[in-house]
């Protein structure tokens, strides 16, 4: 990407959520690698890239005390003026625990991780 770039950049923690987006969409993803990282590669990716509409594809940590992935998305957005989508999973089976758009590529369908990053746009 050039660093006029001004299409949208999906930011995630994990590299099979990653995979899950970018075959979803066709969108340029930036793997976070965890939470703990994500501020600092948005911020890398705001310096870069001015002009790109940051999407960050939080990680929904509803099992975990403090729901890390959202509380680290919402501090990213705070300073990069990202915005942040969260999977879904009301209408799936949740006994597995799923938190992250891959895990609803693998209860669902593409379509399902697709249809929920673009409607929210």
């Amino acid at each position: 990407l050039s660093h006029d770039y001004d299409g949208k950049i999906h930011i995630c923690e994990g590299y099979a959520t990653g995979c899950s987006i970018y075959e979803a969409i066709g969108a340029p993803v930036v793997c976070a690698l965890n939470n703990h990282n994500l501020i600092k590669v948005c911020e890398s990716l705001r310096r870069e890239f001015k002009h790109a509409q940051l999407v960050i594809c939080a990680d929904n940590d509803a099992w975990t005390k403090d729901n890390p992935g959202v509380t680290a998305a919402n501090k990213a957005q705070k300073s990069t003026g990202a915005i942040i989508r969260v999977p879904n999973f009301y209408s799936y089976d949740q006994s597995m625990k799923p938190t992250d758009f891959n895990d609803l590529f693998c209860l669902a369908v593409i379509e399902a991780v697709e249809n929920q990053l673009l409607e929210q746009c």
